[in-house]
Parts: structure tokens; C-alpha cells; sequence
């Protein structure tokens, strides 16, 4: 049973300043903003957007059997209304009143990259030590202002925990859902120049981000990349608002959880997390107990294991591994629980191909810092194989959109790159920097460089030199952000080259 404390409409006219038109003691069992979705008995919130209004839409929820809907203006329709100002408003209240009914513990996510990863490496670890019904997680990338309180809205009094991740790309937003959320951890993943257009400046991302510290409840807990140039910024934050239980995780040697030794290995990547006594001391549940020989309580190592593609990752589970002890979970179950995680669809994924080759599909989204990630994963993960990467625009850098693509042309050319396929309306300037930076470290295969105004031109191109060519011994990168749609590549050479048996 959902937790919202309201289940008929009269509790909420005043938490939505509503008037109701209808039966006031109408029950609903349920929340919904989405007729393909909604189920009999739900209060249909007819919201509106830039592309969609809800309440053209309200007909056919009471069709599909809807209780009742809130609105902004009186619809012809035989069910209950709640006339509310701002529908939007009206689900964030909704979201907010059930949070503050719901007891156990909420985990808060956010971050520039690997806000999604680390939110997958949660449940991956509450799934192995819990039941199903005991967890929360956002669903795919419902992590806007609207996402997040339907997430909320989906609390049931059978969750003992809530993993929330936010995101944003206009100022406002995380403060917005932060204050919904009132989280009993905290977690900062980076700051980088994604959706860059809408704020101007990386501290601004900082700022709008680390405003999640100032929703944590009484004696919360805030998790901060401390290699992160604004951790200090974020600690500040944090003292400014009274937190005291904060730590810091990373390579750097102040970090509270310092990650040492990281390296690949065939299946994925290992690394050791070197505690401090202060982190000992706040992850309550790491002790002489659950940690076996450690004779120095003031440094505490744990060695993990990934399944998965790229260093970078050892960050993600890093922080993972904090929020997660912090709850109660030791180390043994969350090392048992890595070692199986499955990251989603387009996030590396290492997929191997015919004749020793294989692509990593890192073809969900991109900015500048995942790019370098992805192309150093690449280089990692080749071997002894040729190295090509077909990548696509990074969207919504506004003012650093040609710094931005620039930085990737030069550092694939400094890592002397087989092959670069570009494609979008910046491919032409990612090619020309990659061609002054690889000019300095070896010969470059002509065929096999080259831009393209989309990936079905890219993919058509590269059709013609496998007929001719063909590739052996050769390791792919695709990566690009979401609207430049590079999972098409992704599926071409699975197509053409075949996977492997």
C-alpha cells in the first residue's frame, strides 16, 4: 500500500490548496500522469508541457479508470476534480507529503557522469542482501522534476529503502527535487561541462548540484567525489548547513575512502578501497567483525572486483560502497554483489564481435569528461587490437561547444588512434584538431578517418569498406550523446560483423 497519507481526495485539498468538484470522500488507490500506464482506481494528474497538455488527455484516463483527476480548469467529465493553480506543483506536493509518511532510508543521487551507474551499483547491492519489496529505484531516466516525485509517489509501507537519482539541465531543479527528497545520504558523483548551455559555468553546475546537501535530514550522511575540483566548494556547503558526517571518496590521499591499485583485468577491472578511521567510524557497519585481518583499526583495505569496462567505474562503485555500508550492509555483501553487476544498455557494454573484435557500446549520452573516459576504456581494453572510435556531438555545451569537441580530437590523436569516424555538425572540427595532435605521434590511416554529418552516413560508409577490407583484430568504440542516436552504429556492426558465437 502506497504511503501517500490521502487516500481520498479530501486530504489533499488543502495540502494542494485545491477545490474539489464532486465527491470530496472519493478514494483513489494510486497516482498517475500517463494514460498508457494508469490503472483503475488511480487520480489522474493532467499535466502540461512544451509538447503535451495533459488534460487533453483527461477523457480518456477516466476511460481507462481514473477515480478521479486534478486539473487546473473544470473538464466535462463524470468523476471527481481537484482544481489546483499548477498540476506540476500539485504532483511535486503530492511526491513531498509522501516522503515525509514513509520511514526508511532514502539515497540521493547526483552528479555531472556516472549518476545512473552508481544508482544500478545500489540496487545491484540492496537487491543481493534484500527482497525486492524492500527497495525503491528510479526507473530509467525519470529523474527530472517530474520523475522524482512519482518515484516518491511509488513508495509503498513495504520499502525500507529508496535509491533517487536527479538531474538537471536548467537551474533550480535539483534544489526543487532535493527539497522533495530530504535524503539520509547524500551523494555528489562530479562536475563537468555536461549541460553546459544552461548554466554558463562549471561552478554553477557545482552549486546547483551540491544544493542536494541542503535538503539531507538530521544527521545525514554526504558522499563527495573528493578528487572533484569543487569539493571544497561542497564542503563548505556542507559546513555552512551543519552537516557533520561527510565523506570524501577518490585517488587523492585526503579521501576518506582512497581507491588504490586500480586496475583491468580480463573480466572487468579490480581496485582496493583503503579506509580511514573516520570512515570506519561513520560507516557503522564496517568493524573487526566484518573485516577479516585487519589487526590496524585506523586503516581498514577491501579489495573489489567489476564485471564491467573502465577505470572509471571505481569510482562509482567506490561511492556505492560507502552509501551502502553506511546503511548496514558490510563489505562482504556488497564485494558478493558487484562481482555480478550488469551495467544497462549503452553505458559500455563490451560486446564481442567476429574474427577477435568487439565494440564497446557507450552510445546512451556524452559530454567531454564521459568521452575521455570511453576512449580511455578503449585504449585500455584493446590490447593488441586496432583502435576506432565512432563518436557523435556532445550536446548542450553552449559556450565550450567548440572547446569541448576540440578536447576530443586532440586527445584521440594523442592516443594515436587506428581510426576516428566523427559524426555531426562539430565531426569536421573534431577531425581537424585530431589530425594536428596524431601528426606528432605516428602515421594516420586516412580511410579510416574522416567525419560525417550523421551515424546512418557513417554506418553506410563503413558498410563499403568492410565489403572491401573487412576487420579483424580490431576493438570499437561508439559513444555520442542520446539525439545523435549512435546505437544505430552500435547495431550495424553487430549486423555486419556479426556476434561472436
Amino acid at each position: 500500500m502506497m504511503v501517500l497519507a490521502a487516500d481520498c481526495l479530501e486530504e489533499l485539498r488543502f495540502p494542494l490548496a485545491a477545490k474539489i468538484i464532486g465527491d470530496a470522500k472519493t478514494e483513489f488507490n494510486g497516482v498517475s500522469t500517463d494514460t498508457r500506464s494508469i490503472n483503475k482506481g488511480d487520480l489522474f494528474i493532467a499535466l502540461s508541457g512544451d509538447k503535451h497538455d495533459g488534460h487533453v488527455f483527461a477523457d480518456q484516463a477516466v476511460a481507462e479508470g481514473a477515480a478521479a483527476v486534478v486539473v487546473r480548469e473544470e473538464v466535462p467529465l463524470q468523476v471527481p476534480q481537484l482544481l489546483v493553480d499548477d498540476t506540476g506543483i500539485a504532483l511535486g506536493r503530492m511526491g513531498a507529503l509522501s516522503r515525509l509518511n514513509w520511514q526508511g532510508q532514502l539515497l540521493a543521487i547526483t552528479g555531472s557522469n556516472g549518476k545512473t551507474t552508481v544508482k544500478e551499483m545500489i540496487g545491484t547491492i540492496l537487491k543481493h542482501a534484500k527482497t525486492e519489496a524492500e527497495i525503491l529505484m528510479t526507473e530509467a531516466n525519470h529523474n527530472n522534476t517530474l520523475g522524482v516525485p512519482m518515484t516518491l509517489l511509488k513508495l509503498t509501507e513495504e520499502n525500507k529503502y529508496a535509491v533517487i537519482e536527479m538531474g538537471t539541465d536548467s537551474p533550480g531543479e535539483i534544489p526543487y527535487s532535493a527539497a522533495l527528497t530530504k535524503p539520509s545520504v547524500a551523494i555528489l558523483t562530479n562536475i563537468t561541462m555536461a549541460h553546459f548551455a544552461g548554466f554558463g559555468s562549471r561552478e554553477n553546475i557545482a552549486r546547483e548540484k551540491g544544493s542536494l546537501l541542503e535538503h539531507l535530514i538530521a544527521d545525514g550522511l554526504a558522499i563527495i567525489n573528493g578528487d572533484d575540483d569543487f569539493c571544497p566548494l561542497w564542503e563548505s556547503m556542507a559546513k555552512d548547513k551543519g552537516i557533520m558526517r561527510l565523506l570524501k571518496f577518490g585517488y587523492g590521499e585526503t579521501c576518506d575512502l582512497r581507491i588504490s591499485n586500480a586496475h583491468n583485468t580480463e573480466k572487468g577491472v579490480a581496485f582496493n578501497i583503503v579506509l580511514s578511521a573516520k570512515a570506519a567510524e561513520i560507516m557503522g557497519s564496517i568493524n573487526a567483525h566484518n573485516i577479516d585481518n585487519i589487526d590496524n583499526m585506523d586503516l581498514k583495505e577491501i579489495s573489489l572486483e567489476l564485471p564491467v569496462t573502465g577505470l572509471h567505474n571505481c569510482l562509482n562503485a567506490t561511492a556505492a560502497f560507502a552509501a551502502c555500508c553506511s546503511i548496514g550492509l558490510t563489505p562482504s555483501n556488497i564485494s558478493d554483489a558487484l562481482a555480478g553487476f550488469e551495467n544497462l544498455k549503452g553505458r559500455l557494454n563490451n560486446l564481442p564481435l567476429s574474427n577477435n573484435c568487439l565494440v564497446l557500446d557507450d552510445s546512451y549520452n556524452a559530454n567531454p569528461a564521459s568521452m575521455i573516459a570511453a576512449l580511455n576504456a578503449l585504449n585500455d581494453i584493446a590490447g593488441d587490437r586496432k583502435r576506432v572510435a565512432i563518436i557523435g556531438d556532445m550536446f548542450e555545451l553552449g559556450d565550450e561547444e567548440l572547446a569541448g569537441h576540440r578536447q576530443i580530437g586532440e586527445f584521440a590523436g594523442k592516443l594515436n588512434l587506428d581510426g576516428l569516424l566523427a559524426c555531426g555538425s562539430m565531426a569536421e572540427e573534431v577531425i581537424a584538431t585530431y589530425h594536428k595532435a596524431v601528426d606528432n605521434n605516428g602515421a594516420i590511416n586516412t580511410e579510416l578517418v574522416r567525419s560525417f554529418a550523421t551515424a546512418t552516413e557513417a554506418n553506410e560508409y563503413l558498410d563499403d569498406y568492410i565489403n572491401q577490407h573487412g576487420f579483424i583484430d580490431t576493438a570499437f568504440l561508439v559513444k555520442g550523446s542520446r539525439g545523435m542516436t549512435m546505437d544505430r552504429s552500435v547495431n550495424f556492426l553487430m549486423g555486419k560483423l556479426g556476434e561472436k558465437s
